[in-house]
């Protein structure tokens, strides 16, 4: 079997170059990585995604952190400031804490997550269960989309981007200064 996904002792971070603008939602099912060693899965959360970001800043636009704080909870920050939170167990993956996690919870299971902006309103999704949603007063109008996790490993399935305008991004986003 063959996905997309990978590993990372630090941060593992993925963005689409195009700048989408207008009604954007990011969607895309996840699964907990395998490994050789006890446990037998990867440490379970941290899956992230963003929308409206800059390509470079993880935390710029509206960043979701999946299964935050050991898998206790989700929150959503818009550039950098926490503006939603569930610690509700259906918006978080099912875990033991103790990084055992019952097989048949974790085991060959995809969630499906998916974080939208209509309009002013931010809201995210795990498996059709709405975790929470976001008001903003003032909401971006465009960005880039990404996913990223930090000391991890994840499995992404099935990833679509729908969205109201489209434009391409520059060839190089990196911030050649810090390079």
């Amino acid at each position: 079997w063959s996905w997309f996904g990978g590993r990372s002792s630090s941060v593992a971070a993925i963005w689409n170059k195009k700048i989408f603008g207008g009604d954007i939602t990011l969607d895309a099912h996840v699964a907990v990585m395998m490994q050789k060693d006890e446990p037998p899965y990867e440490r379970v959360g941290d899956y992230n995604l963003v929308i409206c970001g800059d390509g470079v800043h993880l935390d710029s636009g509206y960043s979701l952190i999946f299964g935050g704080g050991r898998n206790y909870w989700t929150r959503l920050y818009r550039n950098g400031k926490q503006v939603a939170e569930s610690t509700d167990e259906r918006a978080i993956l099912p875990s033991d804490r103790i990084r055992q996690p019952d097989k048949p919870q974790l085991h060959q299971r995809w969630f499906h997550l998916k974080l939208e902006k209509v309009g002013n309103h931010v809201s995210f999704y795990r498996d059709g269960y709405k975790a929470f949603s976001y008001t903003d007063p003032e909401p971006l109008k465009e960005g880039r989309v990404g996913f990223w996790t930090v000391d991890n490993g994840v499995l992404l399935s099935r990833c679509r981007i729908a969205f109201d305008t489209l434009k391409p991004g520059p060839l190089e986003s990196r911030d050649s200064a810090l390079y």
